[in-house]
């Protein structure tokens, strides 16, 4: 989900992309899940772009996280120019928005779970060593 707008008149555009895991189990939920996300984004862009973790948490104004995760959030754009997304991948887990950020060895931010889906991973504490495969 994203939106792309203008700060301000005549300037360059910005936007927002956000990838939403619904966890409602019908698809009414989903839908007005997605619908009051989608909402909250349209606000946040106009009205809190320039305090983004402001932003951010008013995306879950109206829900809770038991009925949305935000897993990957990205800000492009002249309006952004000074923000570090992979920061903001972090506010995310720090929020509870998501359960993990993950970005490239170059900086772009990744989703976590297309990056890792069924592929094995390990895992390594000072008392455990595990072999995992996602497979969702």
């Amino acid at each position: 989900m994203g939106i792309r707008f203008q700060a301000y008149p005549r300037d360059e555009e910005s936007q927002i992309i956000i990838h939403v895991r619904m966890l409602d189990t019908d698809n009414a939920g989903q839908q007005e899940a997605l619908g009051i996300v989608g909402v909250n984004l349209i606000y946040g862009a106009f009205f809190l772009h320039h305090e983004p973790d402001q932003l951010m948490e008013s995306l879950l104004d109206n829900l809770n996280t038991s009925r949305i995760e935000i897993d990957m959030i990205e800000f492009n754009g002249i309006a952004f120019r000074h923000i570090d997304n992979r920061v903001m991948s972090l506010k995310l887990v720090q929020l509870g928005l998501s359960n993990a950020a993950m970005f490239s060895t170059d900086g772009h931010v990744l989703q976590p779970s297309e990056v890792l889906r069924k592929k094995p991973i390990l895992h390594e504490d000072s008392h455990h060593m595990c072999t995992l495969c996602l497979s969702k």
